[in-house]
């Protein structure tokens, strides 16, 4: 992250955000698979197709990030320990802070998912002030992939 002045206004590049959205998405499949223990047999496959979600948003965001044109600096710096150790606390703090306790129902496990999606929908909406033009079209499609999430599951604890 590069800083322009005020901590508050962080100008960050689309290979951040992106390598911070692939972050989230495996942190995502750790969360569901850990639900995924301590369900039933149907309960379980549900987490477990979660995860699996999980995992092909990331591959999403991964050939998003081999679109861009990251030079050998920045790919240095992205993938240093300390970046990759802040990443995956955000990831964890923000995303997926949550009790792990055994749930009851499919529908707690499907608006836990839902309610998963807008926080980082929200966290990459947040960020949408602070980015420049290139920045923002990467926003735009993650906060789109998202929302597609999102309205997914939202479905489901309806029809379900």
């Amino acid at each position: 992250m590069h800083w322009k002045g005020d901590i508050m206004k962080a100008n960050f590049s689309g290979a951040e955000v992106i390598q911070l959205a692939i972050t989230m998405e495996e942190e995502g499949v750790k969360f569901y698979e850990k639900y995924a223990t301590m369900a039933d047999v149907e309960l379980k496959e549900i987490l477990l197709e979660m995860a699996e979600d999980e995992r092909q948003h990331a591959k999403v965001f991964k050939d998003m990030y081999n679109e861009l044109n990251v030079n050998e600096y920045e790919e240095e710096y992205l993938f240093s320990a300390n970046v990759q150790d802040f990443f995956a606390s955000y990831a964890k703090n923000e995303g997926f802070n949550r009790d792990v306790s055994p749930i009851d129902s499919v529908k707690d496990a499907l608006r836990i998912a839902a309610d998963t999606e807008k926080i980082t929908i929200a966290y990459y909406k947040s960020l949408l002030e602070y980015a420049s033009e290139d920045v923002i079209k990467v926003l735009n499609r993650l906060i789109t992939e998202e929302e597609i999430h999102q309205k997914k599951l939202e479905k489901l604890i309806i029809d379900g």
